[in-house]
């Protein structure tokens, strides 16, 4: 059996082979020595694998007038375009996307998403048009784990949309 020598990332084959080995005097100072037919097919396969983690998020402020839970929407895109995720602001304004997970199959690699706000049209709101890029660089640390490294703005998607009021009010007299 092979010996788990706990490598981290490593899962171990577990397979135990059993050989049988006879050996014979052959009567004239030799041994004959016949081992069964898997002794030379010991063969042990382990597995690598690694993962890793990156969340997006930011704060939401809204001036003019009190900012509510869920009144904004925001976009995570893809760098096909895909949106993967709309999330809603927090009552204190922060804005927190689902984490994204990345396999051993992602090593390597640099993903780019943009993160926006959805313009809701809410009545009196002037919204905040800035379009975030984050580059997310994916490198296999050979623990068992993946360095996932994001651009610094990654927690900073900061969006500040403005609310203001307006009326008229018409005199008459006769």
């Amino acid at each position: 059996k092979e010996v788990n020598d706990g490598k981290a990332g490593i899962t171990y084959d577990a397979t135990v082979y059993t050989v049988e080995v006879e050996i014979a005097d052959n009567g004239n100072g030799t041994l004959s020595v016949t081992a069964t037919e898997n002794a030379t097919k010991l063969n042990f396969t382990n597995t690598y694998a690694a993962d890793g983690s990156v969340q997006f998020g930011g704060v939401k402020t809204l001036t003019g007038k009190a900012l509510n839970a869920n009144d904004f929407s925001f976009e995570l895109i893809d760098e096909s375009g895909n949106v993967i995720e709309t999330v809603k602001n927090a009552a204190d304004g922060s804005i927190t996307f689902s984490t994204i997970k990345y396999d051993l199959d992602d090593a390597g690699k640099t993903y780019t998403y943009t993160v926006k706000e959805v313009n809701d049209g809410a009545a009196g709101v002037t919204y905040d048009q800035t379009v975030y890029t984050v580059e997310v660089e994916v490198k296999d640390a050979g623990d068992g784990t993946l360095t996932v490294t994001a651009t610094d703005n990654a927690t900073k998607l900061n969006f500040t949309n403005t609310y203001a009021a307006n009326g008229e009010v018409t005199f008459a007299g006769a």
